[in-house]
């Protein structure tokens, strides 16, 4: 769940799954800025592929996505790696919503628009 990087620091590491690119890419540049090892997938089915190669201290992952949904994504996700823990990232919430999410293995929901110090904290309080 945590790499060697150069220098003989250990870093987290995180798996980002979005379809959407510019989102992926900017949660995992925000991720690596803050010193984590980052992955990322651009759906459910590329997010267990990854987590099969290895695993992750933390997901964060859209809801809305073609195919597996991000709750989908998670179970999915946590039937290999039970430890690891989730965030849902969502412009769709709602307290039943939430809830679900919830019971499905998400620690975490997170609202869009959320800004990137809002999520560096969410993952820090998770690890």
């Amino acid at each position: 769940m945590a790499t060697l990087r150069p220098g003989g620091l250990l870093a987290y590491r995180v798996l980002v799954v979005d379809d959407d690119l510019d989102m992926r890419e900017a949660l995992s540049w925000s991720l690596l800025r803050a010193g984590y090892d980052v992955v990322t997938a651009d759906g459910g089915a590329s997010a267990l592929s990854a987590a099969r190669e290895g695993a992750f201290a933390v997901v964060v992952s859209d809801y809305r996505m073609p195919g597996m949904d991000g709750c989908e994504t998670i179970t999915a996700l946590k039937l290999l790696h039970p430890a690891m823990r989730a965030i849902i990232a969502t412009g769709y919430s709602s307290p039943t919503y939430e809830a679900e999410c919830r019971a499905r293995g998400a620690d975490r929901v997170l609202r869009k628009p959320f800004d990137f110090a809002e999520l560096l904290q969410a993952v820090e309080v998770l690890l």
